[in-house]
């Protein structure tokens, strides 16, 4: 009977959040450690391509400290987990130069009664921020509850029609996803047609890993480390120059330690390749009594149930 009910308990789970619309404005605040006031935060989930999520964050203070800050980000949905990933700072406006911003990362999760929020922690993917926690609520535009956003805030947002996402004056491509199961992993780069010069720069969230690279049909191979506590890590094809014959193609190889997935890509002037890397620990180190991996789970909002326990962990 137990383990009935906890199959029952995995398959509600994974169909929770299942063909849930999160776009739109989501409005709240997030608090720091240690810190006695909270900043105001706002979500615009511009675009959602079955459970992966685009858009803008707004963070902001009109009280004691004045900042405001624009940022993109990228995420995905996780049963009712949002996982996002702030990406780069779009704009900043700050007291004082020596002041800066955090990128971060957040894991919140969906709950809906009379209203529907996301609710969670964060943390710093640069910066050194206190971390802390997430409250949202669903908001409508143009509803009384909108009020609640400063004019200066809200009037960037309803100008903010596009729903493209833009990098070095170049537009980013509709993204490949690939799974991986490894935080470190291996990024290879060679050319698939001929040889014609090609040069290309690859970013990881946004900070480049390899710079000027001319493509050749020699392999160039790169190791790197995805954010682990980010759902989706980010990389970016760069296009350098065009090469002698236009567009700027190459073969990307991402190698986990479980499997080579290859990817064709192009890039131009006006756009540059996306490749979203959905990271997810696997199914047999998932059930292992392992308390890293537990620990891992649970700072990831990610619960599963031990098959040899029958308990969630």
């Amino acid at each position: 009977m137990n383990k009935l009910f906890f199959l029952i308990l995995i398959l509600l789970d994974s169909f929770a959040g299942k063909g849930q619309d999160f776009k739109g404005l989501w409005h709240g605040y997030i608090t720091g450690e240690g810190l006695l006031n909270h900043s105001e935060y706002t979500l615009d989930v511009k675009t959602q391509d079955d459970n992966v999520l685009t858009g803008k964050a707004y963070l902001y203070s009109t009280q004691l400290f004045v900042f405001q800050g624009i940022f993109d980000f990228i995420g995905k949905v996780d049963r009712n987990v949002l996982k996002l990933t702030e990406l780069k700072i779009l704009k900043k406006e700050m007291p004082d130069e020596k002041y800066g911003l955090c990128i971060k990362y957040e894991n919140v999760r969906f709950s809906k009664d009379t209203c529907e929020y996301l609710t969670g922690k964060w943390g710093n993917t640069k910066g050194n921020c206190p971390p802390g926690e997430v409250f949202l609520k669903r908001i409508t535009l143009g509803k009384a509850n909108t009020v609640k956003i400063p004019n200066a805030v809200y009037s960037k947002i309803l100008l903010d029609t596009s729903k493209d996402i833009f990098f070095l004056n170049t537009t980013l491509a509709k993204p490949i996803i690939l799974d991986v199961h490894q935080f470190s992993i291996e990024i290879t780069i060679k050319d698939y047609l001929k040889e014609d010069y090609d040069t290309v720069s690859v970013y990881l969230n946004r900070q480049e890993i390899i710079k000027d690279h001319r493509i050749s049909n020699k392999p160039f191979t790169k190791k790197v480390k995805l954010d682990l506590l980010s759902g989706m890590n980010e990389i970016v094809v760069y296009a350098k120059n065009l090469g002698i014959i236009p567009p700027n193609t190459c073969t990307m190889i991402v190698y986990d330690g479980y499997k080579r997935q290859k990817v064709n890509i192009t890039s131009d002037r006006q756009n540059s390749a996306a490749i979203y890397l959905n990271y997810s620990l696997p199914n047999e180190m998932i059930y292992q009594n392992n308390t890293d991996v537990v620990d891992e789970l649970r700072r990831m909002n990610y619960p599963r149930v031990n098959p040899a326990t029958s308990k969630l962990f």
